[in-house]
């Protein structure tokens, strides 16, 4: 495996640590290491994810950004896509803390767009994710109704 491995998106290109990527994700870790024609030639171009969410992701791995309302929903996007379980659980965790704590009331709003897209995931921990966010939207008094187990993503506040 190479040191360094290049991710392009769209009309950017994102020098990254291939080992430190390859031991966050099994599909790293294969795209980077394995048969694929990609892992000879040192580089990867990702055709379906925006240049703004990879940014974001990319960022955040890196330690140059934090988690907040502002990224981390393209970050969870990016790391549920290709495998970053670490960084996946993180996502998670502060979510359900920042809602726990009701400091930052843009939290609400938030998880339950997160709702939504967790709605498009259909592997068991989203399931449980998804439960736990809306356990704790429910006891902060919204409203998550049906429409959230038919797909649609409504709130409404007592």
């Amino acid at each position: 495996m190479t040191q360094c491995f290049t991710i392009i998106v769209g009309d950017r290109k994102f020098q990254v640590d291939a080992e430190k990527y390859a031991g966050e994700s099994e599909f790293m870790r294969a795209l980077m290491g394995g048969s694929f024609i990609e892992s000879s030639k040192g580089s990867v171009t990702l055709h379906d994810v925006s240049v703004e969410d990879w940014t974001g992701f990319h960022d955040y791995i890196e330690g140059a950004e934090e988690l907040g309302t502002h990224n981390a929903e393209a970050i969870y996007y990016i790391a549920d896509r290709f495998g970053f379980e670490r960084v996946r659980a993180e996502v998670e965790s502060r979510i359900l803390l920042e809602l726990k704590l009701r400091q930052q009331p843009d939290w609400d709003e938030f998880a339950f767009r997160m709702l939504h897209l967790i709605n498009r995931i259909k592997d068991k921990r989203s399931r449980l994710f998804r439960e736990k966010l809306i356990s704790m939207l429910e006891r902060s008094r919204i409203n998550v109704g049906r429409s959230i187990q038919e797909g649609r993503v409504t709130y409404r506040h007592y």
